[in-house]
């Protein structure tokens, strides 16, 4: 039992050993208020970014999220396609 023990910690040192570090690796950020605004004022009415703050499936806490105008767009239509396939599944 002890032997088990010693291997199973011996596993696990190396893999915590060989696991990449957070610090090597590129964050990606959302932007600030004042660089979406200044990216707002050159871009385009489908580029521009409109942030906002939703609450994910299954969490309590508020997230924030930014997306382009377009994939807005995109994403009401595709919602829009997924209930109106469910309505259309639940008509007999």
């Amino acid at each position: 039992m002890k032997q088990l023990f010693l291997i199973l910690s011996l596993i696990l040192f190396v893999t915590a050993c060989a696991a990449p570090s957070g610090g090597s690796r590129t964050v990606n950020r959302l932007p600030t208020d004042e660089e979406v605004e200044l990216w707002n004022q050159t871009a385009s009415f489908d580029d521009q970014i409109v942030c906002s703050f939703e609450v994910p499936l299954g969490s309590a806490m508020r997230r924030r999220t930014c997306y382009n105008r377009a994939q807005i767009a995109e994403r009401a239509e595709g919602m829009a396609a997924r209930q109106n396939q469910a309505r259309d599944d639940l008509d007999f």
